[in-house]
């Protein structure tokens, strides 16, 4: 991709030293403090190396990347004693006393199992995506791989773009948050929290009034279904009205597991008003909650008596929502008889006390076992996979009725294999759908289709990706009028293994993408251990020069204030191999490659 990263100001989080009520579990014996043992229900990902405790993340970190992370931690389960301890480690933390805060951060480990931790990081300055060489149409999101799962929304208040991720790096499980102020045209990390011992099987994001939440399971046994709070302008995170940065939307039983993870959000329509929650568990049970705008209290009531969840589980709102008819729908798969799979929905109104709950018998295959809804008013579309082996394909479920009566169409044609599907029905412009698709027994794409609220007949689907798509389900949505976007997970091969890319459809070409980024001719010019950047400055000003490693940590940065005209800056490294520098005028970024032999 030949373009540039818009780079973001983050205001910092300072934590305070204060114990946050919790409901209190005694904790587990504590552990040796050798490494976390962990338990991953997959496989896909080349792992090696063991995970540790929390504070070796921290060590491991360099000075410029301590500074620019404001921490706080999760202890999930934990006694008082061991949440004031690390209060007030996040106060040493953020107050610049890193070797303090390390140093007692181990001490969290007498009141609560050390493997036990999370770290949140909330980056002062936000880090860019860095700039690829072999980018084609699509934009990459962020410079992290091994992910496995996205869910992305946008906030109406700013405009702004969110995506979130859950990765798998072989010694911990971590959250990141991304943003996007130019409907996805550039892309830069604003947290990411690390996990050491826990497997973090879902996550899920809302956009609602001036903040977006994200949802994830949480503890050792991945019972708590957990969410957290990010400015809409900046993403930075903030801390909920009773002083923590988290909140229990809902709870497993004690031996079950929360296996999935779902949210939406009234803001369409309700600014600022309600968020919702779903959850599959291990056990078969549908989990629900629902909180107001303050996303602090969250009601499970009413219970949604369902008890045979097996996965593939979607929630909605109902865009352009009429009194007495459903506001809330969730879909799931539903193994009725331990040999067939049926197609489960639920749906609320402003009035239910109780869940309705039905189920469709389409018979597919068990292995792509995903569902999607969208619904629009009285109209409701839910697609999910239908048939099995190289005969499966994409199958509709249609009301215009509100969910009286129901009809079924195939959305696509039938001859091509297809899974994954993700559906949208936001901004009134109909449906839009994204899928994973097989052309032959090895290319696999991901492509794009739509339909208005009516149903007639699917646009002809065309390819959105450059890469491959991994097994995961791509997102989707109307970004601006008759634009839509789409991210999704990349497969094996050059860049990265399971790195997030994104597209629009408003898209066609290199040069289209370009024209989008105004530039002032950034050059680069290499003497021994050191290189110095040329460029154009279009008025006097401040001029901002970060510079960062391959991985997207930020290793300098300074500030002048420069005249017009061609101008220089020297970039100097402590290490050897391929380092970016991104230079700043006015809020509009270019960046360079530059490699040093030291």
């Amino acid at each position: 991709m030949k373009h540039i990263c818009v780079l973001a100001v983050l205001h910092a989080v300072v934590a305070v030293a204060q114990p946050v009520p919790i409901e209190a579990v005694p904790a587990d014996p504590v552990p040796g403090l050798g490494a976390c043992k962990v338990v991953r229900p997959n496989e896909w990902v080349d792992r090696s190396g063991e995970p540790g405790p929390v504070w070796e993340i921290l060590e491991g970190m360099g000075q410029q990347d301590r500074y620019n992370a404001v921490i706080n931690f999760d202890l999930g389960l934990a006694q008082p004693e061991a949440w004031a301890e690390a209060r007030a480690v996040e106060q040493l933390w953020n107050t610049g006393d890193y070797e303090g805060a390390i140093e007692r951060l181990r001490m969290i480990g007498i009141f609560h199992d050390p493997c036990d931790i999370d770290v949140g990081m909330s980056w002062r300055e936000p880090i860019p995506t860095i700039v690829g060489t072999d980018w084609g149409d699509n934009v990459r999101v962020g410079n992290r791989d091994s992910v496995y799962e996205i869910e992305m929304d946008r906030n109406n208040r700013t405009g702004n773009l969110f995506l979130v991720s859950v990765r798998d790096t072989g010694t911990m499980s971590a959250i990141n948050l991304y943003m996007s102020t130019n409907n996805g045209q550039d892309w830069s990390e604003t947290y990411n929290r690390a996990v050491s011992v826990a497997y973090i099987n879902a996550i899920g994001a809302a956009s609602n009034g001036d903040y977006v939440y994200v949802g994830y399971t949480r503890d050792p046994n991945q019972t708590l279904g957990r969410v957290m709070c990010f400015r809409a302008d900046s993403g930075t995170q903030v801390r909920f009205p009773n002083d923590s940065f988290f909140r229990t939307m809902f709870q497993a039983d004690p031996n079950d597991t929360i296996t999935e993870i779902e949210m939406a959000s009234a803001d369409d329509e309700f600014p600022a008003s309600r968020l919702y929650a779903a959850g599959c568990t291990k056990g078969r049970k549908l989990l629900w909650g629902w909180t107001d705008s303050s996303a602090s209290n969250w009601r499970n009531n009413p219970r949604t008596a369902v008890s045979y969840c097996d996965g593939g589980l979607a929630l909605t709102y109902n865009y352009h929502f009429q009194t007495g008819k459903p506001f809330v729908w969730a879909t799931w798969i539903y193994n009725r008889n331990n040999d067939t799979n049926n197609v489960g929905f639920g749906r609320l109104t402003a009035t239910d006390t109780v869940w309705y709950r039905s189920w469709f018998h389409p018979g597919f295959d068990p292995t792509y076992t995903s569902t999607t809804v969208a619904s629009w008013g009285d109209t409701t579309c839910i697609v999910y996979v239908h048939g099995s082996g190289t005969k499966r394909y994409l199958r509709q479920i249609y009301t215009y009725n509100a969910g009286t009566s129901w009809s079924a169409r195939n959305p696509l044609d039938t001859t091509t294999v297809r899974e994954h599907p993700f559906i949208s029905s936001r901004y009134g412009r109909g449906f839009q759908l994204a899928a994973r698709q097989y052309t032959d027994t090895t290319a696999r794409d991901l492509v794009f289709s739509r339909t208005t609220y009516a149903a007639q007949s699917w646009s002809t689907p065309w390819d959105i990706s450059d890469y491959r798509p991994a097994l995961a389900d791509p997102q989707v949505m109307l970004v601006s009028p008759g634009t839509y976007g789409c991210s999704y997970i990349k497969w094996y091969g050059r860049p990265q293994d399971y790195s997030i890319w994104y597209n629009r459809s408003d898209w066609t070409g290199v040069e289209d993408v370009t024209k989008l980024h105004p530039r002032f001719g950034l050059r680069a010019t290499f003497g021994r251990n050191r290189a110095r950047l040329k460029f154009d400055n279009p008025r006097q000003g401040p001029v901002t020069l970060r510079v960062y490693d391959p991985a997207g940590r930020l290793v300098s940065m300074e500030t002048r204030r420069l005249g017009p005209g061609e101008q220089e800056l020297d970039v100097k490294v402590a290490s050897s191999g391929v380092h970016f520098a991104v230079v700043d005028i006015d809020g509009k970024t270019e960046t360079a490659r530059l490699t040093f032999a030291h």
